[in-house]
């Protein structure tokens, strides 16, 4: 029977799924990140925060990447062994747990959110710099939105992204005020996942949305960016920009909503 120990997940004495850190599998984990939104996410989390702080944890399979980060799990690739990854997860008692479809499945999971990953690869070409942002106008914005949750965590989290290069984002004023935001919370050197746009909704359909949008990926050329679109809303939108659908992603809670 598997058992948890640690830094390793075992199954008769053998470690299956490893700690990772800047001497151990560092380089596995970030192979395993290249080519997919989940491997993004995970990747950015490591860029901003490294391997030394105990609420940014990872481990690898070989064939999968895990990350978990304040309590959330987040599986990028496709694990070895599902159920050994599945076991693994359940020892890790992750309050969420964010990957493809297939993984909330092999858990038993009812996903709370799921919609398709898209993508669009951003020409090569001078990147726009990523300037000053109003913190708190953007925070107001994404919360109205309900794309942010708790400002002091929030602010923490995208002010440190934005210091170390692995997040973008942008804030546009209308009559002397700001009404839209837009935010990469997730950037590497080959991706980007746009993980937040919103505008007041007295400026909407007046393209601000699409100026939003163009303008993260104007700091991101050469780049593959990433939008993981919630079921039902936004398709015409998102399509009009040159978004493909590509995969699709899922959200469950990790202790609760178990399918059966």
């Amino acid at each position: 029977m598997p058992r948890g120990c640690g830094a390793f997940f075992f199954e008769e004495g053998k470690p299956l799924i490893r700690f990772v850190d800047e001497e151990l599998r560092a380089g596995e984990l970030r192979r395993l990140c290249r080519g997919t939104a989940f491997g993004c996410k995970v990747a950015a989390v490591e860029a901003s925060y490294g391997f030394r702080r105990n609420f940014a944890r990872f481990w690898t399979d070989g064939s999968a990447a895990y990350c978990q980060l304040d309590g959330a799990l987040t599986l990028a690739g496709s694990p070895e062994d599902p159920e050994e990854a599945a076991a693994f997860a359940r020892m890790l008692g992750a309050a969420a747990i964010f990957g493809p479809p297939e993984f909330l499945q092999d858990l038993g999971l009812a996903p709370a959110l799921s919609g398709p990953v898209l993508a669009k690869p951003l020409p090569s070409r001078a990147p726009l710099s990523q300037g000053s942002v109003d913190l708190r106008a953007a925070y107001w914005l994404l919360a109205e939105a309900g794309l942010a949750g708790p400002w002091e965590a929030f602010y923490l989290d995208l002010s440190h992204r934005l210091r170390h290069g692995a997040a973008r984002a942008l804030v546009m004023e209308a009559e002397g005020r700001p009404v839209g935001c837009a935010a990469a919370g997730a950037v590497t050197e080959e991706a980007a996942v746009l993980s937040g746009l919103a505008v007041e909704e007295a400026f909407r359909r007046q393209g601000l949305g699409t100026a939003l949008v163009r303008g993260i990926e104007a700091m991101l050329p050469g780049r593959t960016l990433y939008a993981l679109r919630k079921e039902g809303e936004n398709e015409a939108f998102y399509a009009r920009l040159g978004f493909q659908e590509i995969g699709r992603w899922a959200q469950a809670n990790g202790r609760t909503e178990r399918l059966g």
